[in-house]
C-alpha cells in the first residue's frame, strides 16, 4: 500500500522535474549562475601557485585568501536588507560585472595592492551571485518544484559548471600561466549577458 500510495507523488515529481528543464528563463537562470560560479575554477586551482611565482610568501597568501573570505562572509551576514532592496536580478548583474572585473584584472599579475581589494570583489563574485540564483530559482518555480529546482541548480552551477571549469583549468595553467584567467573572464561575460538578460525578463519583472 505504501509504495502504490508513493507513485503519484513520484510521478508528479518527475511531471514538475520535466516542466522546470523546459523552462528558458529557469535554465537561463541555472546557466547564468553556473558561469559566474564556474568562473573561479581557475582561482581555486592556480591563485595560490601564482602569488607565490609572483613572490608572495605563504602567510600573505592566507592572508588574500582570508580577505576573500571575510567578504564573502560579511556580505552574507550584513547586507540583508540591502540585499532585499536591491532585489536578486541586480545582484546577478553585479556578480558578473565584479568576475569579469576580476579575472581580467588576475590575468595580468596584478601588485600586492591592487590584490586586497579584488579579493574584496569575492563578496560580489561568490556571495551575491550564489545568494542571488536561490532567489531567482525560488521566484521562478511553484512551492511543490523548489527542492528539485534548487537540487538542479545546485548540481549544475555549483557541480557541473565548476567541475568541467577545473577541469579546463590545468591545461590553461601549463598553455597560459595567469593569462588562464582571461578564460574565465570570458566565461564571466556570458553570465554578465544571461544576467542582464534575466534582469530584463518581463516575467521576473511581474514576480514580487
Amino acid at each position: 500500500v505504501h509504495a502504490i500510495g508513493d507513485k503519484p507523488d513520484r510521478a508528479q515529481r518527475w511531471k514538475g522535474l520535466g516542466a522546470l528543464l523546459r523552462d528558458r528563463t529557469f535554465c537561463l537562470a541555472v546557466a547564468t549562475a553556473g558561469l559566474i560560479q564556474g568562473a573561479h575554477a581557475f582561482y581555486y586551482g592556480f591563485s595560490a601557485i601564482l602569488w607565490r611565482k609572483q613572490g608572495l610568501s605563504e602567510p600573505m597568501i592566507g592572508v588574500l585568501w582570508a580577505v576573500g573570505v571575510a567578504a564573502e562572509v560579511g556580505f552574507m551576514w550584513f547586507l540583508e536588507p540591502w540585499r532585499r532592496r536591491v532585489g536578486p536580478e541586480k545582484l546577478m548583474v553585479l556578480g558578473g560585472a565584479a568576475a569579469l572585473l576580476r579575472w581580467t584584472l588576475y590575468a595580468f599579475s596584478p601588485p600586492l595592492w591592487m590584490l586586497f581589494p579584488l579579493q574584496g570583489l569575492h563578496a560580489l563574485t561568490f556571495a551575491a551571485s550564489f545568494l542571488a540564483s536561490l532567489r531567482l530559482i525560488e521566484k521562478l518555480t511553484p512551492p511543490a518544484s523548489a527542492s528539485s529546482a534548487q537540487a538542479i541548480n545546485s548540481a549544475l552551477s555549483s557541480g557541473l559548471t565548476i567541475g568541467l571549469a577545473t577541469l579546463a583549468s590545468g591545461p590553461l595553467f601549463d598553455a597560459l600561466g595567469p593569462r588562464g584567467y582571461l578564460a574565465m573572464a570570458a566565461m564571466a561575460i556570458l553570465g554578465l549577458a544571461g544576467a542582464m538578460a534575466l534582469q530584463r525578463s518581463a516575467r521576473l519583472r511581474q514576480i514580487s
